[in-house]
């Protein structure tokens, strides 16, 4: 999955939460988000990369009642976090290139 262009419009987050469904619901194993990180106001970014996880990376045997479809939505949640974050990172980034090129 390929998300060209992003940051151009502003974010939502149900459009976060849409991209995370979509990619808990396809049959991919593993994958990184791949993305440019603002660093500074002298237009300075830094490629970052970050695993997409389908299964918890903690310890869940700690909580007595964790059944599958609340784990589900919590991996559906975080990942929907992280997408929004990087979406806005992302909206960050296109602003300030707009700014640098008047």
């Amino acid at each position: 999955m390929v998300a060209n262009k992003a940051g151009r419009l502003s974010s939502a987050f149900s459009d976060a939460l849409s991209i995370a469904h979509d990619i808990l619901k396809s049959d991919c194993t593993k994958g990184n988000f791949l993305y440019n990180r603002f660093k500074s106001v002298c237009v300075s970014y830094q490629g970052i990369s970050l695993p997409i996880y389908r299964t918890p990376t903690n310890d869940t045997s700690l909580y007595d009642s964790l059944d599958s479809e609340i784990i589900k939505n919590y991996l559906k949640l975080t990942l929907a976090s992280l997408i929004f974050n990087i979406m806005k990172d992302e909206r960050l980034l296109w602003s300030t290139r707009l700014r640098t090129l008047r």
